[in-house]
């Protein structure tokens, strides 16, 4: 809980310029957290003023989402969500895309639900990252792997422009912001991609065991990883409920 109030935090930071530009400072909006998990992302919103909820498939995380931190988690599958009688300013799908069987159709089918002056922000892991082993970047739970022209181009099918996408921290996540646009064709997509597949296969296959282990950031991240852990197994305990770790976390966010 602590870790993932963190992280919801640091990707609100990444939004929040984007939301200022569009709705400004004050402005309460509806937002939609599309695969909340625990329900982190969707806390921190309605913390801020925000009409927040969120979808999750996950029964047990949905329930804890619900009853442990009362939020508003729908229990049910992209496509099982009703329509809404207003549409959302922003509209979030933190690693959630890669499991999908059919990303376009999810996605158009979230679009559908933004406001014309929308933000839907999609992040997910990169396929092309150096600093992970060659047989863990295929998780058994990911059915897609993104590079950033194919996040965009998928993004592109589903009616949704990217204002920015890229890399994010050392690299190993892509974070894209979106606005409505006419969806492309499937024709249009392959042509965004036009000799992308080659150059990104010729990445993957250089990403070797060797490279890997050679790289200076495979090992310093292991005391990092260590630091972190003990540090959030030191605090964590010294609160009293999921809502205080988030209470504290949040709590000097600049509103």
């Amino acid at each position: 809980m602590l870790r993932a109030g963190r992280c919801a935090l640091d990707r609100h930071t990444r939004i929040r310029i984007h939301l200022e530009t569009e709705f400004g400072l004050s402005e309460p909006l509806r937002t939609l957290d599309a695969g909340a998990s625990s329900g982190e992302f969707v806390y921190l919103m309605q913390k801020l003023g925000h009409s927040a909820r969120g979808i999750e498939p996950h029964v047990g995380y949905a329930a804890h989402a619900n009853s442990t931190l009362g939020l508003n988690v729908t229990n049910c599958t992209f496509s099982e969500l009703p329509p809404v009688e207003e549409p959302f300013g922003l509209i979030t799908l933190f690693h959630v895309l890669e499991h999908l069987e059919f990303p376009v159709q999810d996605l158009l089918r979230l679009r559908s639900m933004l406001d014309a002056r929308g933000i839907f922000v999609i992040e997910v892991p990169n396929i092309l990252y150096r600093g992970m082993k060659f047989s863990h970047k295929w998780h058994k739970g990911h059915l897609n792997g993104f590079t950033v022209e194919s996040l965009k181009a998928t993004a592109a099918m589903a009616g949704l422009q990217a204002v920015e996408c890229g890399e994010i921290g050392d690299g190993g996540n892509l974070f894209g912001v979106f606005r409505s646009a006419p969806p492309i064709s499937a024709e249009e997509a392959c042509g965004m991609l036009r000799g992308h597949a080659d150059k990104a296969w010729a990445a993957i296959k250089a990403n070797t065991n060797v490279d890997y282990f050679l790289r200076g950031d495979t090992w310093s991240k292991i005391p990092r990883k260590m630091f972190s852990q003990v540090e959030e197994r030191r605090q964590a305990p010294t609160y009293m409920s999921a809502a205080a770790i988030l209470d504290e976390v949040y709590r000097r966010i600049n509103r």
